[in-house]
């Protein structure tokens, strides 16, 4: 419930697009793959997906991202603008550190969403005026409401949501699996099992 409720609230926090309009997930790890999952079943398409880990980037592509882009390379925001357009309609920051909100700061396109979700941490510096002259929204979401739930059950229940990568660890691993997580080494979820 807590990173499929998290990615399906962020997801519906995006709003109407219209079908030539794309949405970036950055980061891909257990929230973000389900992002991914989700946003197949709500938005109608596969999204982009940046991540700095190429391990994780091959998950999300197997998961069934539709691009796939290093975050960590300089080049990397020309390209999903050249990919889109004008930038893509929205842009779902999972992970919540500078760099990544950096990232979807350069990319997301005029009038553009970006749905703040990781709580990885930092602080933004941004000069005020930009948000007015760009129509840009920034938006927080953690979590989910209960009529979310029962709308995001309702939609597992069909059959369109696939299982994102698990693995499962003994319990007596629980410190080097919160270790794991910690340093970004995990894709998908681990399961501790006693």
């Amino acid at each position: 419930m807590c990173s499929g409720l998290t990615a399906f609230s962020a997801l519906k926090k995006i709003g109407p697009l219209d079908g030539a309009e794309r949405v970036l997930l950055i980061g891909c790890g257990g929230v973000g793959m389900m992002g991914i999952q989700f946003a197949k079943a709500v938005l109608g398409h596969a999204p982009m997906v940046a991540d700095i880990d190429a391990a994780r980037l091959e998950a999300a592509r197997a998961c069934g991202a539709g691009a796939i882009y290093d975050a960590a390379d300089p080049g990397t925001p020309e390209r999903i603008r050249a990919d889109t357009g004008a930038g893509p309609a929205a842009v779902v920051d999972f992970v919540g550190s500078e760099q990544s909100f950096a990232l979807a700061n350069r990319v997301v396109r005029r009038g553009g969403r970006i749905i703040l979700v990781g709580l990885f941490g930092g602080a933004l510096q941004l000069p005020l005026p930009l948000i007015p002259l760009r129509a840009l929204s920034i938006v927080g979401t953690n979590t989910g409401t209960l009529g979310e739930a029962i709308e995001m059950m309702s939609l597992v229940r069909t059959g369109r949501i696939e299982a994102i990568p698990l693995t499962r660890r003994p319990l007596t691993e629980a410190e080097s699996a919160l270790s794991s997580l910690q340093h970004g080494t995990v894709t998908g979820r681990v399961v501790l099992v006693p």
